[in-house]
């Protein structure tokens, strides 16, 4: 075997069930459809394989290096990746459900279409790599540190992010309905149209995220560090932002009925044509805050400290304040013009 991997032979067919593979140099391996069940890959070497199709359950990979392996349609459930080096690994359309990869170097490694049911992905470090369309029910992420990574169209709900932070990962219509994120750190993640009904994450640190588009009915900013993040056409209703931490925000367009912004720091926020029926902003910092057009029907702003706060055209109906120091009723400019254009 060892000759024909150095010869780039092709190899398929064998029966290589439990095998000790330790520690050997089988970079440039072509197998396909050898069954490796069980084998010991320990400290081996399998940069740039091209593996397909081949049964490689329960095998010990921990400690291997395989930088650019592709693996094929293989199946590797229960397989240990401990410590693998896997810099630019492709896994695609792949059974990996149980394998484990704590403290694996996941550098541009690529999962598509793969099955990573009850996998544990506690990672070393994590960068630049891709999980597209796979299963990740009941997937360990504890203490996973993740960098530009992007998840997509994945069903998250039970997926553990225990002590997990992210920097610039992107959700791109996930799914993460009643997840709990409390207190985690997800600096500049994007959840682009993904679902967050009900989240949890009280106290979490949101700083440049942007959830545009996304639903997040029900979900809970208790506490949050969230400045200038994005939530522009997202659906907040009956969330609770009390006492969150939204300096330069982004609103516009959002559905925001029944939420709690009370205590909420929200200077040089912008909630411009936001639906905020119902919402309460009592005791709410709204410094150059702009609601252009919003609709605060019903509103509370009671309390709420004001200087600068563009309120032009916005509905007010049965808004309650305590005073209306500091607001801009209009913004004179802007109205002349608009007056005129409507004439026209």
């Amino acid at each position: 075997m060892l000759d024909d991997v150095r010869h780039g032979v092709q190899l398929h067919g064998l029966d290589c069930r439990g095998w000790d593979l330790r520690g050997l140099d089988l970079s440039g391996a072509l197998w396909d459809r050898i069954d490796f069940t069980g084998a010991d890959f320990r400290g081996a070497d399998l940069s740039g394989s091209v593996i397909t199709h081949c049964p490689m359950d329960r095998c010990d990979f921990s400690g291997a290096t395989g930088k650019q392996v592709q693996m094929f349609r293989g199946r590797f459930e229960g397989a240990n990746l401990s410590q693998a080096m896997l810099e630019q690994a492709s896994f695609v359309e792949s059974h990996l459900a149980g394998a484990r990869f704590d403290e694996a170097v996941l550098d541009r490694v690529t999962f598509f279409r793969c099955d990573l049911a009850d996998a544990s992905l506690r990672t070393r470090r994590m960068a630049q790599a891709t999980v597209m369309e796979s299963n990740l029910a009941r997937c360990d992420l504890t203490g996973a540190s993740l960098n530009t990574v992007t998840m997509f169209k994945l069903d998250l709900r039970t997926a553990v992010f225990a002590q997990f932070e992210g920097e610039g990962v992107v959700f791109l219509e996930c799914d993460l309905a009643r997840q709990h994120l409390a207190g985690l750190v997800l600096r500049r993640c994007q959840f682009t149209d993904s679902k967050l009904d009900e989240a949890d994450f009280r106290h979490a640190t949101l700083t440049q995220s942007n959830f545009k588009g996304a639903s997040l009915r029900g979900a809970r900013f208790t506490g949050v560090e969230a400045g200038m993040t994005i939530f522009a056409e997202a659906d907040l209703g009956g969330a609770d932002c009390t006492a969150g931490r939204f300096d330069q925000s982004l609103w516009v367009d959002a559905a925001l009925e029944g939420v709690s912004f009370a205590q909420a720091r929200l200077p040089l926020s912008v909630f411009q044509r936001a639906r905020c029926k119902g919402s309460s902003f009592a005791q709410a910092d709204l410094q150059d805050a702009d609601f252009s057009y919003a609709d605060l029907t019903d509103a509370d702003l009671r309390d709420a400290r004001f200087l600068r706060t563009r309120l032009h055209r916005a509905v007010q109906q049965g808004t309650r304040f305590s005073g209306r120091g500091g607001i801009i009723e209009n913004d004179p400019d802007l109205h002349r013009a608009q007056s005129w254009s409507d004439a026209r």
